[in-house]
Order: C-alpha cells, then structure tokens, then sequence
C-alpha cells in the first residue's frame, strides 16, 4: 500500500476517526490492515502517541462487509480486483462524502 495513504488512515485513526475497510480478498485486508498498524507505529514518536491512544486508534480500525452500515464521520476504504492486476483502493469515503480518488493499491 502507498505509504502516504497508510499515514493518512493512521492519522484518521489518532485523530479517533474510525476506519472501516472493505475487501473481499483476506489477504489483501490482512496487507492493508498491516500496513495502517505500522504507519501508525512508526509514527509514535512524531505524533507523540502514548501507548494507550496508539492501542485506542487499533481497536478503531476494523473490517466491514459489503453494504454494512459504517458510523457517520467514519472513514470507509473499499479494495477490489482489477482484472489480475492485484487490488485497487476504490474509494476512501468520509464525512458523508465520496472523494473519488482511484489508484493502485501495493499490498504485496
């Protein structure tokens, strides 16, 4: 996954956003899920994240099924297949809004 995106759903996840990711594929989920968590330990210092609000931002980082409702103010991320191509990031939805950025998800 491209580092920025991981930075910036780790801040929403500090800032104590909650951060819904939808997959289809395990594994992809499971990339993306750690790529978030090391954004967000790498950050600790420079953010100054104590343990307990780094432990609070993982428990709001979480899985959701296909036409799950997700909390209003929720960050929503959405990764399906291209063509066996790998993932892609559809969408990042958040504030009731869809922002329609598309790209290339690197989850290998």
């Amino acid at each position: 996954m491209d580092v920025r995106a991981a930075q910036q759903l780790a801040y929403a996840l500090v800032e104590g956003r909650p951060v819904y990711v939808r997959c289809h594929v395990p594994a992809w989920e499971d990339a993306l899920f750690a790529a978030i968590r090391d954004a967000l330990w790498s950050a600790r210092e420079a953010w100054q994240i104590t343990e307990e609000r780094y432990e609070a931002a993982l428990g709001r980082l979480c899985s959701a099924e296909e036409g799950e409702r997700v909390p209003e103010g929720a960050v929503v991320v959405e990764v399906r297949a291209a063509e066996s191509q790998g993932p892609f990031i559809v969408g990042l939805q958040g504030h009731g809004r869809q922002n329609e950025h598309q790209g290339r998800a690197a989850l290998t």
